[in-house]
């Protein structure tokens, strides 16, 4: 896909929400340039593992742009950053709200080198409100946002191994402001300015996971569905049953020859927890591949639980040949987008 095919984006972010956008962005056709500052590390440039003497993640965030090492804390090097934000047509930025002022690029300077330029700036708060200057990381901006997962057995919390508020609040946010000030300049021939505030951004989940909390109810997802829940099998492999609808959870009654449950809605699943106990004995009675022919036969909402190494052999993504491979380790270096023309 190369609808942004012309597009130039000035990327002077860090970490993963704005690199993955970027990346992202380039997938659809834009030209990335990516300024970094020679005395100001990237701090996923050390995190393993180490590929050819690189960081795979930095990689994988970075592959492809035009890397511009620029210190732009000096007069020259400021010189030179202005100069190729007038040939730009997005700016993309993380920093802490008033470090661009800082480093004499204020919202004016930046109209007055380019008024068509579309300038996104994302941090963890927002330019305004009482937080606008406190600093974060993915942890703190699902703390406050109320989407951590309780876990009362040990007393604590559950630390996610994706950081999802980096990606939704900030990386996809980022993403739609740079598509809405692209289609502002077409209808308009203006810029714009764009204010992500990745915590606030976060807000469509936080009201998906605690709605039910705050009308008093009874959030069925919180406790273990039989027909919504993942099993063991024979083989030691793993199934995804996720038959919510009541078509899908007849059909698969039936297969199991348990007419008595057909009909159940999700109420009355919650309430007879034996049902979930028996299916565990059930589907650890035959092997994965069994249990995948059998319920993908009728169409049911069945999945396997891919590990790390199954997912280049998986014949889906090999169909949509959705992995760029690097050619000496035959691993990922990259994917492609999962939006595709046609």
């Amino acid at each position: 896909m190369k609808i942004l095919n012309g597009i130039k984006i000035l990327d002077l972010t860090k970490l993963l929400p704005g690199p993955l956008a970027t990346q992202q962005l380039q997938k659809m056709g834009a030209v990335i340039y990516r300024v970094e500052h020679p005395d100001k590390l990237d701090l996923t440039q050390l995190l393993p593992p180490i590929v050819r003497g690189k960081s795979a993640y930095y990689q994988l965030l970075n592959s492809d742009k035009h890397i511009i090492e620029i210190a732009y804390d000096t007069l020259a090097g400021l010189d030179k950053l202005k100069t190729l934000i007038k040939s730009m047509d997005v700016l993309v930025e993380n920093f802490r709200p008033g470090v661009m002022d800082f480093y004499g690029l204020s919202t004016e300077m930046l109209k007055s080198l380019n008024p068509n330029l579309i300038y996104v700036a994302a941090s963890s708060y927002g330019r305004d409100g009482a937080y606008a200057q406190k600093p974060g990381h993915d942890l703190n901006f699902i703390a406050h946002a109320g989407l951590l997962q309780e876990q009362a057995e040990v007393a604590g919390y559950e630390i996610p191994n994706i950081q999802f508020a980096d990606i939704y609040g900030g990386t996809e946010q980022i993403i739609n402001s740079v598509l809405l000030g692209l289609i502002q300049r077409y209808r308009k021939d203006i810029g714009g300015n764009f204010d992500v505030s990745i915590v606030e951004s976060c807000l469509p989940l936080t009201l998906l996971k605690n709605i039910n909390d705050w009308h008093e109810s009874t959030s069925f997802f919180t406790f273990q569905l039989p027909n919504y829940a993942v099993y063991q099998c024979k083989d030691g492999g793993y199934i995804a049953f996720a038959g919510l609808e009541m078509k899908f959870w007849n059909k698969f009654c039936q297969l199991m020859e348990k007419e008595k449950w057909i009909g159940l809605d999700i109420p009355q699943l919650y309430l007879n927890k034996f049902i979930y106990e028996e299916l565990k004995n059930t589907f650890r009675t035959e092997d994965l591949t069994y249990w995948l022919t059998l319920l993908e036969e009728e169409n049911i909402c069945v999945s396997a639980v891919l590990k790390p190494e199954d997912l280049l052999k998986d014949p889906y993504f090999k169909s949509r040949n959705s992995f760029v491979l690097d050619s000496e380790t035959g691993l990922p270096k990259s994917w492609k987008l999962g939006i595709r023309t046609f």
